[in-house]
């Protein structure tokens, strides 16, 4: 049994040989650098030295293109203030430059900043998908002994929080919903647009939605926003991959977000919808929450 064919197996509730251990998230390079100093095997990834399972992610480009140039505005001896690949501006530690200590600015702050933001975010942009996606990756991914999914990153929240910064981006639902309707409906379009063609030549074994949606206490969005704005822009998304026979939809966050889960199971993760579940459009409308 690969570990592919026993990913499967797994999620179907049936026995496996071996429970797989799995890295959702990267090794941070750092730890990985002091770990050579403390016995990890020079030119070994620790995945492997582990004896780890591996989930391959297919190489979807989601980022802005063209992508906010770097630009460092200030910096003293311990931090780097610079412009991020998402265009906020952020404070990283000189010694520890893979991680961000504060988002201080960010790009969008009314509609006309949206609109400008989201010509960055086309589909069919050159450079989505690799050049050789149809003659080399789509092949050597349908061939792969690990199991193969899309990580849907960023996703709602994250793609808020990134563009607007947590505070506007959550009061946003309060002072502007007909904004945020459009944000949702765009980016759900965005989403369906980029994973057609790979669903078109890989059979996929698993999809998350990945957004840390919560903190320790409990989720950042009430059950009654997220069934407002979540649960009609991910329908048709989740509407595709069932379509196209793709086994675990599932979401990826961090933090304690049980009062979630009824609405995330009802609308389709992880299981087939309900008999009594309804599909509905993304709205452009003001709404009382």
């Amino acid at each position: 049994m690969t570990p592919r064919e026993a990913f499967r197996a797994l999620m179907r509730y049936e026995p496996v040989h071996r429970l797989p251990v799995l890295a959702l998230e990267p090794f941070e390079q750092a730890a990985i650098t002091r770990w050579h100093s403390e016995g990890l095997p020079e030119g070994m990834h620790p995945v492997d030295f582990l004896g780890m399972s591996r989930l391959v992610q297919v190489p979807l480009a989601w980022g802005p293109i063209p992508a906010f140039e770097p630009r460092i505005i200030s910096e003293d001896g311990e931090y780097v203030v610079e412009v991020a690949s998402m265009g906020g501006t952020v404070r990283r530690r000189k010694d520890n430059p893979s991680m961000f200590y504060g988002h201080l600015d960010h790009p969008v702050v009314n509609r006309k900043d949206w609109e400008e933001y989201r010509q960055r975010f086309q589909s069919r942009t050159p450079g989505r998908l690799p050049l050789d996606w149809a003659t080399t990756v789509a092949p050597r991914l349908n061939a792969s002994v690990d199991p193969v999914g899309i990580c849907l990153f960023p996703f709602f929240f994250r793609l808020g929080f990134y563009a607007m910064g947590m505070e506007r981006f959550l009061t946003m639902f309060y002072d502007d919903p007909e904004l945020m309707h459009e944000v949702f409906s765009y980016w759900s379009r965005y989403v369906l647009e980029m994973i057609e063609p790979v669903l078109d030549r890989v059979q996929l074994d698993y999809v998350m939605f990945a957004e840390d949606l919560a903190g320790k206490n409990g989720p950042l969005i009430s059950p009654v926003i997220y069934e407002t704005f979540w649960h009609p822009c991910q329908d048709p998304i989740i509407d595709m991959l069932r379509a196209y026979g793709v086994p675990v939809i599932c979401q990826w966050s961090a933090g304690q977000f049980d009062s979630l889960l009824p609405g995330m199971l009802e609308y389709g993760l992880n299981r087939r919808p309900s008999t009594t579940w309804r599909r509905r459009t993304c709205p452009s409308r003001t709404i009382d929450i």
